[in-house]
């Protein structure tokens, strides 16, 4: 800095107050050059920065609030997939609504390439791990069975350059994926949760008693798991013939109590359709329930060895009582996780196949010497409760059937499908950020100042030295002494 050798020698080397002076003899040419560095850093940023490529997003983010959602599920009961959102069907719809030019076959799938599907993580999953990363051995324990299935997503349309989509088309069209999504899922569960009176009326050849049973009673639990769905949605919702959901899950309970019974009472009265089938359906379906069961064990085996092989990611080191530990966190990558929540569903099948297994059993050890003569008074009986079964099951899927209905073109969607955020659409260019740049351009035009300011100091030290030399010569040279 500017201070000279015999300074530095008085002082010992520089203090703080030679510091202050010589940035505040420096300031004006510190503000130049900053001046200067940051008009010379935009004259080449900017044209530079846009030789880069840059990448248009557009992003819509979604809630689902149907029930069964957060097990994975679609409103019938089938497993979700994600993709659902942008099926080359939903993209399709979206491009003529938006009237896009791109409604060719490979532009059409062009843009579905170029879309993509985030599921957000809820926040107790991301407290969990975050716990689970900090050693909290509770929150390990939690996330070992904790199966996350997302209810919110982030559907973006990633435009690298290869769309021809201006800004406005592109939120046009996300707006639209979003209105061919909700109305695809409206047709699709609107329709395929309604149910059919033909179901309950028409005979199969290879059904006994108890197979209609079966088949009655898988029925009436569907729509009693959908009517239950609704009615907790909107409660207070009434059919134009004065039905509620609840009063129709009434009627569903008395029948469900009606085919139990005549369930008991063809095992009792020892009675049949067809005496050769009665116990050789039971048997098949015995059998398959034990195929089922192997296989789903197989897999529980496989999928056991498979978790135990998996190993921890880290450890931490903490102190305890000032004395350094480390301590062994059972954390564990994504795949631990996922394979947990796969064997939980293994284990609830095996646990309901082997329930419908023992049932079985069950019915073919009382079900011994089963009659279908017709002229048997206990047969007709029991012809006469699957008839009346038949005509009440009618009665109430026609109720339900109007209730669903008139409730879903009201309002299923909004009840189903919230839009958390409307399209959004960001512009990003893959370089240096702006602030890096003119910070890295400041410290440097500061550099600078100092060192102008230095060498213009050392200059006039060096001339102030060469006047004073040259006085003290002339002053010799003119000493008569």
């Amino acid at each position: 800095m500017a201070i000279n050798e015999e300074e530095l020698a008085e002082n010992g080397g520089l203090s703080l107050k030679d510091i202050f002076n010589f940035i505040k003899k420096s300031a004006l040419w510190m503000l130049v050059c900053i001046v200067a560095a940051v008009i010379l850093t935009t004259a080449i940023y900017l044209p530079v920065r846009y030789i880069f490529p840059k990448t248009e997003t557009t992003t819509v983010r979604l809630e689902l609030l149907y029930k069964g959602k957060d097990l994975g599920l679609n409103p019938d009961g089938t497993i979700f997939d994600e993709n659902s959102f942008i099926s080359i069907d939903i993209v399709t719809n979206a491009v003529a609504m938006s009237k896009l030019p791109l409604n060719d076959e490979d532009s059409i799938s062009a843009i579905q390439e170029r879309l993509h599907v985030e599921p957000v993580s809820s926040e107790e999953y991301v407290k969990l791990r975050e716990a689970a990363d900090k050693g909290d051995e509770k929150a390990i324990e939690a996330l070992r069975s904790y199966v996350f299935n997302a209810v919110k997503y982030d559907v973006k349309l990633v435009n690298d350059g290869s769309l021809p989509l201006t800004k406005t088309q592109s939120i046009i069209f996300m707006s639209n994926l979003v209105r061919a999504y909700q109305e695809d899922f409206k047709n699709t569960y609107s329709s395929a949760t309604t149910f059919s009176e033909e179901f309950f009326t028409k005979n199969s050849v290879n059904f006994d008693y108890l197979d209609y049973y079966d088949a009655y009673i898988t029925e009436l639990d569907r729509i009693q798991n959908y009517l239950g769905t609704l009615d907790d949605t909107d409660p207070t919702f009434m059919s134009s013939n004065k039905y509620r959901f609840s009063d129709v899950l009434g009627l569903k309970s008395i029948l469900s109590k009606s085919c139990v019974n005549f369930m008991a009472y063809v095992l009792e009265s020892q009675v049949s359709l067809d005496a050769t089938k009665a116990r050789s359906n039971i048997s098949h379906n015995l059998t398959q329930i034990g195929f089922t069961l192997d296989s789903l064990n197989e897999r529980l085996t496989k999928l056991s060895e498979q978790i135990l092989t998996i190993q921890k990611e880290s450890t931490i080191t903490t102190y305890v009582d000032g004395v350094q530990t480390k301590i062994e966190v059972a954390t564990f990558p994504p795949k631990f996780y996922e394979l947990q929540g796969e064997r939980t569903a293994l284990d609830a099948s095996i646990a309901e196949s082997t329930k419908q297994q023992s049932i079985l059993a069950d019915r073919l050890a009382k079900l011994t010497n089963p009659s279908d003569d017709p002229a048997n008074p206990k047969k007709q009986e029991a012809d006469k409760m699957l008839t009346e079964i038949r005509d009440d099951a009618k009665e109430i899927v026609s109720e339900a059937n109007l209730v669903i209905l008139e409730y879903l073109n009201k309002n299923y969607v909004q009840d189903k499908i919230r839009v958390l955020l409307d399209a959004n659409y960001v512009r990003t260019r893959e370089t240096i950020g702006p602030a890096i740049v003119y910070l890295v351009a400041a410290i440097i035009g500061a550099m600078a100042g100092m060192i102008v300011t230095q060498s213009l100091i050392t200059k006039k030290r060096k001339a102030a030295a060469l006047a004073a030399a040259e006085k003290k010569n002339t002053e010799k040279t003119n000493d008569p002494a």
